[in-house]
């Protein structure tokens, strides 16, 4: 009976020693549901363009929607959701990969946005990247585009 009780002893310390908290898997900081508050824009090239082009923008004034939700979830899968004005959404779905400074979303239809991470601290998120825009030029009345070399900062604030 003795080594019975033992034996059930030292069952149930492995298994207080074995539960440690370190075994708890770690949840990247870029694990959330993100809400995007706001969109900076910064012109690298263009003078002119950046005295009308670089501000914050809200998602309203950029791409007529009220409100896009990012969901970056822990099993690597993210869901885009945008609401659009007349109160319709849409959506979009994919993986997610983040590197040291990086976040890439690889959307179920084969696009691909890959970001920098400017910060993720104190319930914000804030990725960036470059892009060169092509945007009528008043100097050419021909419907003539200039490329222009863009900074854009999307800024999220966490949702839950």
């Amino acid at each position: 009976m003795k080594k019975i009780y033992l034996a059930y002893l030292a069952f149930g310390i492995s298994l207080l020693v074995s539960c440690n908290k370190d075994d708890d898997p770690k949840v990247d900081p870029v694990v959330g549901v993100w809400d995007l508050e706001n969109l900076t824009l910064e012109v690298k090239n263009n003078e002119a363009a950046a005295d009308t082009i670089n501000g914050t923008y809200s998602p309203f004034q950029l791409f007529f929607i009220t409100r896009l939700i990012l969901d970056i979830k822990q099993d690597k899968t993210f869901e885009q959701e945008a609401v659009q004005v007349d109160g319709s959404k849409s959506s979009a779905d994919g993986e997610w990969e983040k590197g040291e400074n990086t976040l890439t979303l690889n959307f179920d239809d084969g696009d691909v946005s890959e970001y920098s991470i400017v910060s993720n601290d104190e319930g914000e998120l804030k990725l960036s990247f470059d892009d060169v825009l092509e945007l009528p030029d008043p100097n050419f009345p021909d419907d003539e585009t200039k490329s222009v070399e863009v900074e854009a900062t999307f800024t999220f604030n966490y949702e839950k």
